[in-house]
C-alpha cells in the first residue's frame, strides 16, 4: 500500500530558545497548522543520570503524557519512541 507523503515543516527549527519564544511557536502554530492535529513530542536523555524520558503533547485535545525508558536506551531511541507514541 502507498501511504501520502508526510511534510515536516523545518521553518521554526534553529530560532532558539530565548524568552518570548513560546508565545512565537504558538503563534506559528495556530497560524501556518491551525487546521491540522498538532502533535508535539520530545524524547531526552539526561546526560548525568543517564535517566531517558519521552514525552508528547496534543494541544487541541488538553493531552500530555510521559514515561521513562530504560536508561541504557540512547536519545535517539527515545526520539523514535515518542514518535511512535503519537502514531498510535
Amino acid at each position: 500500500w502507498i501511504l501520502p507523503e508526510l511534510e515536516v515543516d523545518f521553518s521554526f527549527l534553529g530560532q532558539g530558545r530565548a524568552v518570548g519564544r513560546a508565545d512565537d511557536f504558538m503563534g506559528f502554530l495556530d497560524t501556518d497548522w491551525g487546521s491540522y492535529l498538532q502533535l508535539l513530542t520530545d524524547g531526552s536523555k539526561d546526560p548525568v543520570s543517564g535517566r531517558v524520558w519521552v514525552g508528547l503533547v496534543v494541544l487541541s485535545l488538553g493531552y500530555s503524557c510521559g514515561c521513562r525508558l530504560l536508561d541504557g536506551c540512547s536519545v535517539f531511541t527515545a526520539e523514535l519512541e515518542a514518535i511512535m507514541c503519537a502514531l498510535h
